[in-house]
């Protein structure tokens, strides 16, 4: 077994992920939280998240409840932690400053061809 492996499994049961920033790709759209809870269930490590602006899943989910006629199961609020990451918000809003900054150049650029 590759010894990275090892290291990346323990750690992924070790490390506490509460208070930690996350997202989520679900659907076409970003998800963003903060995990609030977890648990350890058969050697993963599993999150409860606090999600923010999340009203394109909440819709989602309670249209499916509705069409489906069925009853939400609160085991959907849990997350492997290998289904979400982690990240540093600071540190991706820098990046996207750059980004943005970049566009702009280039949209004034050709503004003036």
């Amino acid at each position: 077994m590759n010894e990275d492996k090892i290291v990346n499994e323990d750690k992924i049961v070790n490390e506490s992920f509460i208070g930690k920033p996350v997202y989520q790709y679900w659907s076409r759209n970003l998800r963003f939280g903060v995990v609030v809870e977890e648990k350890i269930k058969k050697r993963w490590r599993y999150c409860k998240v606090d999600w923010t602006n999340d009203e394109i899943y909440e819709k989602s989910m309670n249209y499916l409840v509705n069409v489906r006629k069925i009853e939400y199961d609160k085991k959907y609020d849990w997350y492997r932690v290998d289904k979400v990451h982690v990240f540093e918000p600071n540190r991706i809003i820098d990046k996207l400053n750059v980004l943005i900054n970049e566009v702009n150049k280039k949209e004034k650029s050709n503004d003036g061809k």
